[in-house]
Protein backbone atom coordinates (compact mmCIF):
# COMPACT_ATOMS: atom_id res chain seq x y z
CA UNK A 1 0.00 0.00 0.00
CA UNK A 2 2.92 2.33 0.79
CA UNK A 3 4.39 1.69 -2.67
CA UNK A 4 1.07 2.61 -4.30
CA UNK A 5 0.81 5.77 -2.18
CA UNK A 6 4.31 6.88 -3.23
CA UNK A 7 3.57 6.13 -6.88
CA UNK A 8 0.38 8.19 -6.81
CA UNK A 9 2.07 11.07 -4.98
CA UNK A 10 5.01 11.17 -7.39
CA UNK A 11 2.65 10.96 -10.34
CA UNK A 12 0.78 14.02 -9.09
CA UNK A 13 3.98 16.04 -8.54
CA UNK A 14 4.81 16.44 -12.27
CA UNK A 15 1.18 17.38 -12.88
CA UNK A 16 1.47 20.23 -10.36
CA UNK A 17 4.69 21.35 -12.04
CA UNK A 18 2.95 21.21 -15.41
CA UNK A 19 0.30 23.58 -14.04
CA UNK A 20 3.11 26.03 -13.26
CA UNK A 21 4.27 25.83 -16.87
CA UNK A 22 7.08 23.31 -16.61
CA UNK A 23 7.34 20.70 -19.33
CA UNK A 24 8.31 17.07 -19.06
CA UNK A 25 9.85 15.07 -21.87
CA UNK A 26 10.45 11.34 -21.96
CA UNK A 27 14.04 11.55 -20.70
CA UNK A 28 13.16 13.75 -17.71
CA UNK A 29 10.11 11.66 -16.77
CA UNK A 30 12.18 8.47 -16.86
CA UNK A 31 14.91 9.95 -14.66
CA UNK A 32 12.56 10.58 -11.71
CA UNK A 33 11.03 7.10 -11.57
CA UNK A 34 10.16 6.25 -7.94
CA UNK A 35 10.99 2.59 -8.37
CA UNK A 36 14.47 1.99 -9.71
CA UNK A 37 15.44 -1.07 -7.62
CA UNK A 38 17.23 -3.45 -9.97
CA UNK A 39 16.71 -6.71 -8.07
CA UNK A 40 13.01 -6.38 -7.15
CA UNK A 41 10.44 -6.54 -9.94
CA UNK A 42 7.28 -5.69 -8.04
CA UNK A 43 5.77 -4.08 -11.15
CA UNK A 44 7.75 -6.10 -13.70
CA UNK A 45 11.34 -5.56 -14.80
CA UNK A 46 12.97 -2.19 -14.25
CA UNK A 47 12.77 -1.45 -17.97
CA UNK A 48 9.08 -2.36 -18.09
CA UNK A 49 8.27 -0.26 -15.05
CA UNK A 50 10.28 2.74 -16.29
CA UNK A 51 8.40 2.62 -19.57
CA UNK A 52 5.04 2.54 -17.79
CA UNK A 53 6.14 5.28 -15.39
CA UNK A 54 7.22 7.53 -18.27
CA UNK A 55 3.92 6.98 -20.08
CA UNK A 56 2.05 7.68 -16.84
CA UNK A 57 3.81 10.99 -16.16
CA UNK A 58 3.53 12.24 -19.73
CA UNK A 59 -0.17 11.35 -19.88
CA UNK A 60 -0.82 13.09 -16.57
CA UNK A 61 0.98 16.24 -17.68
CA UNK A 62 -0.82 16.26 -21.03
CA UNK A 63 -4.14 15.85 -19.26
CA UNK A 64 -3.41 18.81 -16.96
CA UNK A 65 -2.27 21.00 -19.87
CA UNK A 66 -5.37 20.15 -21.88
CA UNK A 67 -7.59 20.91 -18.92
CA UNK A 68 -5.94 24.29 -18.33
CA UNK A 69 -6.41 25.22 -21.97
CA UNK A 70 -10.06 24.16 -21.95
CA UNK A 71 -9.54 21.09 -24.12
CA UNK A 72 -11.44 17.99 -22.97
CA UNK A 73 -9.90 14.59 -23.56
CA UNK A 74 -10.67 11.06 -22.47
CA UNK A 75 -7.02 9.99 -22.86
CA UNK A 76 -5.09 9.11 -19.74
CA UNK A 77 -8.00 9.68 -17.36
CA UNK A 78 -6.17 7.45 -14.92
CA UNK A 79 -2.41 7.48 -15.67
CA UNK A 80 -1.57 5.33 -12.64
CA UNK A 81 -3.48 2.44 -14.22
CA UNK A 82 -0.86 2.51 -17.03
CA UNK A 83 1.85 2.50 -14.39
CA UNK A 84 0.69 -0.48 -12.36
CA UNK A 85 -0.13 -2.65 -15.35
CA UNK A 86 -3.60 -3.95 -14.45
CA UNK A 87 -4.02 -2.77 -10.85
CA UNK A 88 -6.12 0.35 -10.82
CA UNK A 89 -5.16 2.99 -8.27
CA UNK A 90 -7.51 5.93 -8.02
CA UNK A 91 -6.56 9.04 -6.09
CA UNK A 92 -9.83 10.74 -5.24
CA UNK A 93 -9.53 14.51 -5.06
CA UNK A 94 -10.56 16.05 -1.78
CA UNK A 95 -10.00 13.13 0.57
CA UNK A 96 -6.93 11.59 -1.14
CA UNK A 97 -8.33 8.08 -0.72
CA UNK A 98 -6.67 5.28 -2.67
CA UNK A 99 -8.73 2.46 -4.08
CA UNK A 100 -7.28 -0.70 -5.62
CA UNK A 101 -9.11 -3.02 -7.94
CA UNK A 102 -7.85 -6.22 -9.46
CA UNK A 103 -9.95 -7.92 -12.05
CA UNK A 104 -9.08 -11.48 -13.07
CA UNK A 105 -10.52 -12.95 -16.21
CA UNK A 106 -13.73 -14.97 -15.74
CA UNK A 107 -12.19 -17.52 -18.10
CA UNK A 108 -9.35 -18.04 -15.63
CA UNK A 109 -11.84 -18.50 -12.79
CA UNK A 110 -13.78 -20.95 -14.95
CA UNK A 111 -10.71 -23.04 -15.67
CA UNK A 112 -9.73 -23.13 -12.01
CA UNK A 113 -13.29 -24.23 -11.22
CA UNK A 114 -13.12 -26.91 -13.89
CA UNK A 115 -9.86 -28.23 -12.47
CA UNK A 116 -11.20 -28.30 -8.91
CA UNK A 117 -14.43 -29.94 -10.06
CA UNK A 118 -12.46 -32.61 -11.90
CA UNK A 119 -10.54 -33.34 -8.69
CA UNK A 120 -13.87 -33.73 -6.86
CA UNK A 121 -15.28 -36.06 -9.52
CA UNK A 122 -12.18 -38.24 -9.79
CA UNK A 123 -11.74 -38.32 -6.01
CA UNK A 124 -15.38 -39.23 -5.44
CA UNK A 125 -15.28 -41.99 -8.05
CA UNK A 126 -12.10 -43.39 -6.54
CA UNK A 127 -13.45 -43.42 -2.97
CA UNK A 128 -16.86 -44.83 -3.90
CA UNK A 129 -16.05 -47.30 -6.67
CA UNK A 130 -12.45 -48.37 -6.13
CA UNK A 131 -12.39 -48.32 -2.33
CA UNK A 132 -15.80 -48.89 -0.79
CA UNK A 133 -17.13 -50.67 -3.86
CA UNK A 134 -14.17 -53.05 -3.75
CA UNK A 135 -13.83 -53.60 0.00
CA UNK A 136 -17.37 -53.45 1.35
CA UNK A 137 -19.32 -56.69 0.89
CA UNK A 138 -23.04 -56.00 1.22
CA UNK A 139 -24.59 -57.98 4.06
CA UNK A 140 -21.33 -59.65 5.12
CA UNK A 141 -19.67 -57.95 8.10
CA UNK A 142 -16.91 -60.57 8.43
CA UNK A 143 -15.82 -60.33 4.79
CA UNK A 144 -15.93 -56.54 4.90
CA UNK A 145 -13.80 -56.44 8.05
CA UNK A 146 -11.30 -58.87 6.50
CA UNK A 147 -11.03 -56.70 3.35
CA UNK A 148 -10.47 -53.52 5.35
CA UNK A 149 -7.74 -55.11 7.49
CA UNK A 150 -6.08 -56.74 4.48
CA UNK A 151 -6.21 -53.59 2.33
CA UNK A 152 -5.86 -51.05 5.12
CA UNK A 153 -3.65 -48.68 3.11
CA UNK A 154 -6.18 -48.56 0.27
CA UNK A 155 -8.97 -47.89 2.74
CA UNK A 156 -6.99 -45.09 4.39
CA UNK A 157 -6.12 -43.63 1.00
CA UNK A 158 -9.81 -43.56 0.07
CA UNK A 159 -10.55 -41.67 3.28
CA UNK A 160 -7.72 -39.15 2.67
CA UNK A 161 -8.80 -38.57 -0.93
CA UNK A 162 -12.36 -37.91 0.18
CA UNK A 163 -11.23 -35.38 2.78
CA UNK A 164 -9.08 -33.64 0.18
CA UNK A 165 -11.81 -33.28 -2.43
CA UNK A 166 -14.22 -32.00 0.21
CA UNK A 167 -11.73 -29.21 0.92
CA UNK A 168 -11.69 -28.46 -2.82
CA UNK A 169 -15.47 -27.98 -2.67
CA UNK A 170 -15.05 -24.82 -0.58
CA UNK A 171 -13.14 -22.63 -3.08
CA UNK A 172 -15.19 -24.25 -5.85
CA UNK A 173 -18.40 -22.93 -4.28
CA UNK A 174 -16.91 -19.44 -4.02
CA UNK A 175 -15.74 -19.43 -7.64
CA UNK A 176 -19.10 -20.68 -8.89
CA UNK A 177 -20.81 -17.90 -6.95
CA UNK A 178 -18.57 -15.27 -8.55
CA UNK A 179 -19.08 -16.74 -12.01
CA UNK A 180 -22.85 -17.09 -11.84
CA UNK A 181 -23.92 -14.11 -9.76
CA UNK A 182 -24.12 -12.19 -13.05
CA UNK A 183 -26.99 -14.53 -13.99
CA UNK A 184 -28.96 -14.40 -10.76
CA UNK A 185 -27.25 -13.38 -7.53
CA UNK A 186 -29.83 -14.99 -5.23
CA UNK A 187 -29.79 -18.34 -7.02
CA UNK A 188 -25.99 -18.24 -7.16
CA UNK A 189 -25.92 -17.68 -3.40
CA UNK A 190 -28.41 -20.51 -2.89
CA UNK A 191 -26.24 -22.76 -5.02
CA UNK A 192 -23.18 -21.94 -2.90
CA UNK A 193 -25.03 -22.53 0.38
CA UNK A 194 -26.48 -25.87 -0.76
CA UNK A 195 -23.07 -27.01 -1.96
CA UNK A 196 -21.36 -26.05 1.28
CA UNK A 197 -24.07 -27.68 3.44
CA UNK A 198 -23.78 -30.86 1.39
CA UNK A 199 -20.00 -30.77 1.85
CA UNK A 200 -20.32 -30.23 5.61
CA UNK A 201 -22.71 -33.17 6.04
CA UNK A 202 -20.47 -35.47 4.02
CA UNK A 203 -17.43 -34.34 6.02
CA UNK A 204 -19.14 -35.21 9.31
CA UNK A 205 -20.26 -38.54 7.86
CA UNK A 206 -16.63 -39.39 7.11
CA UNK A 207 -16.14 -40.01 10.83
CA UNK A 208 -18.21 -43.15 10.34
CA UNK A 209 -16.03 -44.03 7.35
CA UNK A 210 -12.95 -43.79 9.55
CA UNK A 211 -14.48 -45.67 12.50
CA UNK A 212 -13.79 -49.22 11.15
CA UNK A 213 -10.06 -48.47 11.27
CA UNK A 214 -10.40 -47.77 15.00
CA UNK A 215 -12.82 -50.63 15.74
CA UNK A 216 -10.72 -53.19 13.87
CA UNK A 217 -7.39 -51.72 14.95
CA UNK A 218 -6.78 -54.32 17.66
CA UNK A 219 -6.19 -51.92 20.54
CA UNK A 220 -6.10 -53.31 24.09
CA UNK A 221 -9.32 -51.48 24.94
CA UNK A 222 -11.12 -53.69 22.39
CA UNK A 223 -10.42 -56.98 24.16
CA UNK A 224 -13.77 -56.74 25.92
CA UNK A 225 -15.52 -57.37 22.60
CA UNK A 226 -15.66 -60.52 20.53
CA UNK A 227 -14.42 -60.56 16.95
CA UNK A 228 -18.00 -60.85 15.69
CA UNK A 229 -19.05 -57.81 17.71
CA UNK A 230 -16.17 -55.74 16.34
CA UNK A 231 -16.94 -56.82 12.78
CA UNK A 232 -20.59 -55.92 13.29
CA UNK A 233 -19.67 -52.50 14.73
CA UNK A 234 -17.39 -51.78 11.79
CA UNK A 235 -20.07 -52.73 9.30
CA UNK A 236 -22.64 -50.67 11.21
CA UNK A 237 -20.44 -47.60 11.01
CA UNK A 238 -20.21 -48.03 7.25
CA UNK A 239 -23.99 -48.22 7.03
CA UNK A 240 -24.24 -45.00 9.04
CA UNK A 241 -21.79 -43.39 6.64
CA UNK A 242 -23.97 -44.39 3.69
CA UNK A 243 -26.96 -42.81 5.41
CA UNK A 244 -25.11 -39.56 6.04
CA UNK A 245 -23.80 -39.57 2.48
CA UNK A 246 -27.36 -39.99 1.18
CA UNK A 247 -28.45 -36.98 3.25
CA UNK A 248 -25.63 -34.90 1.79
CA UNK A 249 -26.76 -35.94 -1.70
CA UNK A 250 -30.25 -34.54 -1.01
CA UNK A 251 -28.70 -31.10 -0.61
CA UNK A 252 -26.43 -31.75 -3.56
CA UNK A 253 -29.44 -32.75 -5.66
CA UNK A 254 -31.03 -29.36 -5.04
CA UNK A 255 -27.61 -27.82 -5.65
CA UNK A 256 -27.68 -29.45 -9.10
CA UNK A 257 -31.09 -27.88 -9.76
CA UNK A 258 -29.75 -24.43 -8.85
CA UNK A 259 -26.60 -24.91 -10.91
CA UNK A 260 -28.62 -26.27 -13.83
CA UNK A 261 -30.84 -23.18 -13.74
CA UNK A 262 -27.83 -20.85 -13.66
CA UNK A 263 -26.11 -22.63 -16.55
CA UNK A 264 -29.32 -22.72 -18.60
CA UNK A 265 -30.05 -19.04 -18.04
CA UNK A 266 -26.46 -18.02 -18.70
CA UNK A 267 -25.33 -16.96 -22.14
CA UNK A 268 -21.73 -18.05 -21.68
CA UNK A 269 -22.13 -21.84 -21.23
CA UNK A 270 -24.00 -24.49 -23.27
CA UNK A 271 -27.61 -24.78 -22.13
CA UNK A 272 -27.62 -28.54 -22.59
CA UNK A 273 -25.30 -28.86 -19.60
CA UNK A 274 -27.89 -27.07 -17.49
CA UNK A 275 -30.55 -29.56 -18.58
CA UNK A 276 -28.26 -32.50 -17.81
CA UNK A 277 -27.53 -31.09 -14.35
CA UNK A 278 -31.24 -30.87 -13.58
CA UNK A 279 -31.68 -34.50 -14.63
CA UNK A 280 -28.76 -35.53 -12.43
CA UNK A 281 -30.22 -33.62 -9.50
CA UNK A 282 -33.48 -35.52 -9.90
CA UNK A 283 -31.53 -38.77 -9.86
CA UNK A 284 -29.77 -37.89 -6.61
CA UNK A 285 -33.06 -36.99 -4.92
CA UNK A 286 -34.88 -40.11 -6.10
CA UNK A 287 -31.99 -42.36 -5.10
CA UNK A 288 -31.57 -40.81 -1.64
CA UNK A 289 -35.24 -40.88 -0.74
CA UNK A 290 -35.51 -44.42 -2.06
CA UNK A 291 -32.77 -45.36 0.40
CA UNK A 292 -34.68 -43.68 3.22
CA UNK A 293 -38.07 -45.17 2.35
CA UNK A 294 -37.38 -48.43 0.47
CA UNK A 295 -33.74 -49.58 0.72
CA UNK A 296 -34.36 -52.70 -1.36
CA UNK A 297 -35.74 -50.55 -4.18
CA UNK A 298 -32.76 -48.19 -4.01
CA UNK A 299 -30.34 -51.03 -4.66
CA UNK A 300 -32.23 -51.89 -7.87
CA UNK A 301 -32.65 -48.38 -9.28
CA UNK A 302 -29.19 -46.99 -8.41
CA UNK A 303 -27.47 -48.37 -11.56
CA UNK A 304 -29.94 -46.49 -13.77
CA UNK A 305 -28.88 -43.13 -12.31
CA UNK A 306 -25.13 -43.63 -12.68
CA UNK A 307 -25.07 -42.34 -16.31
CA UNK A 308 -26.54 -39.00 -15.20
CA UNK A 309 -23.12 -38.17 -13.72
CA UNK A 310 -22.13 -37.22 -17.27
CA UNK A 311 -23.55 -33.78 -16.47
CA UNK A 312 -20.87 -33.00 -13.89
CA UNK A 313 -18.15 -34.45 -16.10
CA UNK A 314 -19.33 -32.32 -19.03
CA UNK A 315 -19.44 -29.16 -16.90
CA UNK A 316 -15.98 -29.70 -15.41
CA UNK A 317 -14.35 -30.49 -18.75
CA UNK A 318 -16.06 -27.59 -20.52
CA UNK A 319 -14.91 -25.16 -17.83
CA UNK A 320 -11.40 -26.59 -17.82
CA UNK A 321 -10.91 -26.70 -21.60
CA UNK A 322 -13.18 -23.97 -22.97
CA UNK A 323 -13.72 -21.73 -19.96
CA UNK A 324 -16.57 -19.29 -20.49
CA UNK A 325 -17.43 -16.90 -23.29
CA UNK A 326 -15.88 -13.81 -21.72
CA UNK A 327 -17.67 -11.32 -23.96
CA UNK A 328 -21.08 -12.77 -23.16
CA UNK A 329 -20.19 -13.02 -19.47
CA UNK A 330 -19.34 -9.31 -19.42
CA UNK A 331 -22.53 -8.46 -21.31
CA UNK A 332 -24.57 -10.38 -18.77
CA UNK A 333 -22.66 -8.71 -15.94
CA UNK A 334 -23.38 -5.29 -17.46
CA UNK A 335 -27.06 -6.14 -17.87
CA UNK A 336 -27.26 -7.25 -14.26
CA UNK A 337 -25.58 -4.02 -13.15
CA UNK A 338 -28.05 -1.98 -15.16
CA UNK A 339 -30.99 -3.83 -13.58
CA UNK A 340 -29.69 -3.11 -10.07
CA UNK A 341 -29.39 0.59 -10.89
Amino acid sequence: MLIYHNVVTMTKAPERLAIDGHTFDEELASSVSPYQTEHINRFGTTTEFRSRWTASVLCGCRRVQNASSGVRTSLCDNPTRILTGGVEVLNRSGDNKIMERTEASPRLYARIAGFLYLIVIVGGAFAELFVRGRLVVQGDAAATAHNIITHQLLYRLGFAVEVFYLVCNVPLALIFYNLFKVVNKNIALLDAVLGLVSTAIEAVSLLAHYAPLVVLGGGPYLHAFTAEQLQGAAYLSLQLFEGGFAISLVFFGFDCFAMGYLVYRSTFLPRVIGVLLAIEGSGYLINSFALFLAPALEARIFPYFVPTAIAEVALSLWLLVMGVNVQRWKEQASAMGAIRK
